[in-house]
């Protein structure tokens, strides 16, 4: 999965895409991409980096929200205290 997400490959896909307003890779494009590949162990070693992180980054995007909820749920407490005299 990581390695269709690598630059190289979207080079690759990129090149043989078709079409202007929308691009479309074919299946004979994708079926024609060359991966590198690497011994097994980094290539699992890599990944596991790789899902590690992503969990941090969806955690992180998670407490961000919940922030951003926050702030709204006590902006409209002020405005509402505001709007009511009581502050």
């Amino acid at each position: 999965m990581y390695g269709m997400l690598s630059p190289d490959v979207f080079a690759q896909a990129d090149a043989g895409a078709t079409g202007t307003a929308q691009r479309t890779v074919s299946l004979g494009v994708l079926r024609g991409i060359k991966l590198p590949l690497l011994p097994l162990d980094i290539q699992r070693r890599n990944a596991d980096r790789l899902d590690a992180l992503s969990i941090e980054v969806s955690r992180l995007k998670a407490a961000a929200q919940q922030k951003l909820t926050a702030l709204d749920e006590l902006k409209q407490s002020l405005l509402h205290q505001a709007f009511s005299g009581q502050l």
